[in-house]
């Protein structure tokens, strides 16, 4: 196995269909990523080492990126990859442009309001009809649907690994009372 860094780019939901395919969340700002990424990895656990795999296709449906992998073959060893993470080495990853942030540099971020008060900490990216959508998990355990608009995003500092978001009148409401 690679001995360079390996960053997460995919987290698998569950199976999909009976040849093996499963369901990921993306960590990747475009799933053509799986046709270009010279190398994947997957671990099935935080335990366990990393295995090479094969990326046979990929699709997206409904918001979800599909995948078939060569090693797996039937939806009973595509059950037993669920929770497991994608991974590719830091040297496969685009090349950066400037002012960009990666998606995946936002998980785990904490989540500040404009007055400063921690909101919690962002669990996922996602994109839904367009708009990137932050799941941010509050203190209290309680998930927050974020559109992460940029006027809504006031500052984003990943030295420190804390955002500051300006929410929509009614928003945490809906989501905290």
């Amino acid at each position: 196995m690679s001995r360079q860094p390996l960053i997460v780019v995919g987290k698998v939901i569950k199976p999909h269909g009976l040849a093996g395919e499963f369901s990921i969340v993306s960590y990747v700002d475009s799933p053509d990523f799986f046709d270009h990424v010279a190398r994947l990895y997957l671990r099935i656990n935080s335990q366990a080492r990393p295995r090479r795999v094969r990326v046979q296709s990929w699709r997206v449906h409904n918001s979800k990126v599909l995948i078939t992998l060569e090693q797996v073959t039937g939806r009973h060893e595509a059950e037993l990859l669920r929770g497991g993470e994608l991974l590719a080495r830091e040297a496969d990853m685009p090349t950066r442009q400037e002012g960009e942030i990666y998606q995946r540099e936002l998980i785990d971020a904490k989540v500040f309001l404009p007055s400063g008060v921690l909101l919690g900490r962002i669990q996922a990216v996602s994109e839904a009809g367009g708009q990137e959508l932050w799941s941010i998990q509050t203190e209290q355990g309680r998930e927050v649907l974020f559109p992460a608009h940029e006027r809504l995003v006031l500052e984003i500092d990943l030295e420190n690994n804390a955002v500051r978001i300006d929410p929509p009148p009614g928003l945490l409401e809906l989501y905290l009372t």
